[in-house]
């Protein structure tokens, strides 16, 4: 299978070039394990250091050697203004690599782009040097949903006619869903709530008996959403803050190899069908 790369739209596949396109030879560290930061500290008049209780690990530095073929002139200097375009937007850039052991992806902030001369010919080389502040790859997302808790509807009197006739009415929801991380580090799933909320909602992990309240009203067709690495919550799009409205924010993660069951509770009045979205994407260091 052949390797691509991802970068603010652009791919780069990994093989030999033979036709006009961006290509790289070179990635350096994708997979690696960042350094940690935890200091050491030696033991006075003693052999040896104290213990580290957590190995916090630093961002991930990044470096994609790259070059583009074209077919004349005018593709190569097509290619530079689109490079140019798609790794200068001064913002944060999604990165992904798929190879046969499948798709990986980091949020990497582009720190320079050095460029070749390409001397006239049809063919130049670049690097790209990035850094993730955030050091854990995440595989694809896996999302699980569930409406709020509603009760069965149990038996339908009369039973009906014939000893083969029983009505257990309509079924029930738990508002429970199972959620699991197949990577090798802790995660903080986000999620998303739909409107409509008379109250706000709570949401549990009921493997750890961590909640998270928000109390606020949210109106049919508004969606809150919660991240729980930065600690914010938002509604109907990242520029409309509503972190206020958490007063409870015990915050959970989910370790590697382990499943939990998160439960979905409304506050106040239900309208319509809200459902809880859980959006779960294994981590690797």
């Amino acid at each position: 299978m052949t390797t691509t790369v991802t970068i603010g739209g652009l791919t780069f596949a990994g093989d030999t070039p033979s036709s006009n396109g961006f290509f790289f030879n070179g990635l350096a560290d994708w997979y690696s394990i960042t350094s940690s930061k935890s200091p050491i500290n030696e033991r006075p008049q003693s052999n040896g250091a104290f213990g580290v209780s957590q190995d916090w690990r630093t961002a991930a530095t990044i470096s994609l050697t790259c070059c583009y073929l074209g077919n004349s002139r005018a593709d190569v200097q097509a290619a530079k203004s689109q490079m140019s375009a798609a790794l200068s937007s001064g913002r944060p850039a999604v990165m992904s690599v798929t190879d046969i052991d499948g798709t990986t992806t980091r949020v990497v902030s582009i720190r320079a782009v050095t460029v070749d001369d390409d001397f006239g010919r049809l063919v130049f080389d670049f690097t790209i040097d990035m850094i993730a502040p955030d050091p854990l790859r995440y595989g694809l997302p896996i999302t699980s949903s569930s409406g709020v808790p509603v009760a069965g509807g149990g038996l339908i009197f009369p039973l009906g006619s014939g000893a083969s006739y029983i009505d257990f009415g309509t079924g029930g929801s738990s508002g429970r869903i199972s959620v699991t991380n197949s990577g090798t580090a802790p995660v903080f799933p986000p999620f998303d709530v739909s409107g409509g909320l008379d109250g706000g909602f709570v949401v549990t992990d009921v493997t750890l008996g961590k909640s998270i309240r928000f109390e606020r009203q949210i109106p049919l067709g508004s969606l809150v959403s919660v991240n729980q690495r930065t600690g914010r919550a938002t509604i109907n799009g990242p520029s409309n803050d509503v972190s206020g409205s958490l007063t409870s924010k015990d915050w959970f993660s989910i370790g590697p190899g382990e499943t939990h069951a998160i439960q979905f509770q409304p506050l106040g009045a239900v309208t319509g069908t809200p459902m809880l979205t859980v959006q779960t994407s294994p981590a690797f260091y």
